[in-house]
């Protein structure tokens, strides 16, 4: 029998649909209103995980005597949030895998109408919609957008919400703030990427999902919202991380046929990236550029590794997701006019 049979069988002797894991950071400020948000509903057929990062802010203290009832997984390091939503998900026993960031609120029936498309098994992972506090028709995401470089942003960030994004569709990625896959497609694409440590983890994830031939789906019903940047990161560590990832996302993930025709049109916009940086005369910004290059190529070898077990499993050819991408550098227009703004 295979892992993934031996949890569901689990899962279901013990009652268990769904396992939430909320990985967890310095979340003092925020982890208790996000469990009460869960457990509100009263649902006996979910198990909630925490998994803490080993947050210097006492935040596993909180947990554990706030909630003893959940399960708490205290891990000796800082090992990211991908490879914390694995440990979570090693540790849980749910058919459906729910991964919720620490600052989120659950609103209603997020959880059922989140889990229900994934009835259908041609669909892989589903993402709710994301607003933000306070301000409840602002949007936050509505799905994940990305271009064919790997430049990924949130469907509708910002926006006010009129019902633009009330219909259930396909979108590109799943987002990571509210995102449930079935556990059988998550042991299959082998999980998060642990190497990518934070940031389009989620968009790593979906696109491989998508390479095994599954949908990803918005589900517009499904809402949480999101008191984003309560875990800070300095703005110069964000950018070398996405900056970072998104290279050895795409040198895993696409075929060597595209590869070898989107490489080279990739190069040539960090160098215009590259060029801007320099021209704005913004020290951290550049090295941030070059640090991301040089751990590429520090560890090439192994996203050369990772690729192989990539390409092994795949089960359609590159068009098949491209076709969900938008074939122009628009990831780096967004982030243009964002700056601007």
């Amino acid at each position: 029998m295979t892992r993934s049979a031996t949890a569901e069988k689990q899962g279901s002797n013990n009652g268990i649909l769904a396992s939430v894991i909320i990985p967890n950071y310095q979340g003092a400020d925020c982890i208790l209103d996000c469990i009460r948000s869960v457990l509100i509903a009263g649902r006996r057929d979910v198990e909630l995980v925490v998994v803490d990062n080993a947050s210097p802010d006492k935040s596993a203290d909180i947990v554990q005597v706030n909630y003893p009832s959940v399960k708490l997984i205290r891990l000796a390091s800082n090992v990211g949030y991908g490879e914390a939503c694995n440990i979570g998900a090693r540790g849980s026993i749910g058919t459906y895998l729910v991964f919720l960031n620490n600052d989120t609120i659950a609103v209603g029936e997020w959880l059922r109408e989140l889990i229900a498309p994934l009835v259908d098994r041609r669909n892989g992972a589903t993402c709710s919609k994301v607003t933000f506090p306070g301000s409840p028709e602002t949007v936050d995401s509505c799905g994940g957008v990305s271009d064919i470089y790997g430049f990924a942003w949130n469907k509708g960030k910002g926006e006010v919400d009129v019902g633009q994004y009330d219909s259930f569709r396909d979108c590109f990625y799943a987002v990571g703030s509210s995102l449930a896959v079935r556990r059988d497609v998550f042991e299959a694409v082998g999980g998060f990427d642990k190497e990518l440590f934070m940031y389009v983890e989620d968009v790593d994830l979906s696109w491989r999902i998508r390479l095994l031939g599954f949908n990803v789906i918005y589900v517009p019903k499904s809402r949480i919202v999101h008191r984003s940047g309560i875990t800070r990161m300095k703005t110069s560590d964000i950018q070398y991380l996405f900056n970072r990832n998104r290279l050895r996302m795409i040198l895993k993930n696409y075929s060597v046929r595209t590869l070898v025709s989107i490489l080279p049109r990739y190069l040539v916009l960090q160098m215009g990236l590259l060029i801007w940086v320099i021209s704005r005369l913004r020290g951290d910004e550049l090295r941030t550029v070059l640090a991301a290059w040089l751990w590429n190529a520090r560890h090439l070898r192994d996203t050369m590794r990772s690729r192989r077990v990539v390409q092994a499993k795949r089960r359609v050819k590159d068009d098949h997701v491209m076709v969900h991408m938008i074939n122009k550098p628009a990831g780096i227009l967004f982030l243009l006019r964002m700056i601007r703004n």
